[in-house]
């Protein structure tokens, strides 16, 4: 028996950019955008309730270490800005991810799905090593009603400290991001906040307060966007053979 109904696969094939959302050792929530190459019915088994073709750059080591401590993640698929789709709707898939030992040369193994984002040729593919999350026991709900409606109005949302929306009651730790992107997710502009969230009884607003945060923004340039990230992820892989988080082969 399929594990998600077909609605919710169309979007889970369809969506360009997904929020990965994994915990922080003091048990709050990062929220972070990611390229969804699960597309044209490849990397998700529906009766097994999986997704394998999430992936991260080995630079961003810092976050592949918490989820290698803390399995536990979530993945929000939320907009469906440069979609393959027009279905609204939003679907949160919560499991446990394994991370896969690294891939030289990632980009080559995707074939036809990398080309929904970047159309590069294999002798123009970054060599940079990657690691492929696997989500296993994974579930699809969606969410209906108002959260719907505002989730599939095509707007761009900054982070504020008062939002309104269905909570339950009380106080915890909270990941909040906001974020633009254009095709191939070239042209970015995120900002990512941890912070602590209230929501009173019998009210449907929230206040968050915001910790720390975390911005940057790509121009919709090519050449400045294989520039700028692959400096940093050569970089962070450098850093990362430092911290003993990854070992040359």
């Amino acid at each position: 028996m399929a594990t998600w109904s077909d609605e919710a696969d169309e979007i889970l094939g369809g969506d360009h950019v997904v929020m990965l959302v994994y915990a922080t050792p003091a048990s709050g929530a990062v929220l972070l955008p990611l390229n969804n190459f699960a597309g044209r019915n490849a990397g998700r088994d529906r009766e097994a309730g999986t997704i394998s073709a999430l992936n991260t750059s080995v630079g961003a080591w810092h976050k592949l270490e918490r989820i290698r401590r803390n399995p536990k993640v979530a993945i929000a698929y939320h907009t469906r800005a440069h979609s393959e789709t027009t279905r609204p709707g939003y679907v949160l898939v919560q499991g446990r991810a394994s991370l896969s030992e690294p891939v030289s040369g990632y980009p080559t193994t995707l074939g036809e799905r990398w080309d929904r984002f970047e159309p590069w040729t294999p002798t123009d593919a970054c060599d940079l090593e990657a690691l492929a999350a696997h989500l296993r026991r994974a579930s699809a709900n969606r969410c209906r009603g108002r959260a719907r409606r505002r989730l599939a109005r095509p707007r761009r949302r900054w982070p504020s400290r008062r939002a309104r929306s269905s909570h339950p009651p009380g106080e915890r730790r909270a990941g909040l991001t906001a974020h633009w992107f254009a095709a191939g997710a070239i042209g970015q502009h995120q900002r990512k906040h941890t912070g602590w969230l209230t929501a009173g009884s019998g009210s449907d607003q929230v206040l968050y307060a915001p910790h720390t945060q975390s911005v940057h923004r790509f121009p919709a340039s090519r050449t400045v966007y294989r520039l700028a990230s692959g400096a940093a992820a050569r970089l962070g892989a450098r850093e990362a053979r430092r911290a003993g988080f990854l070992m040359d082969g």
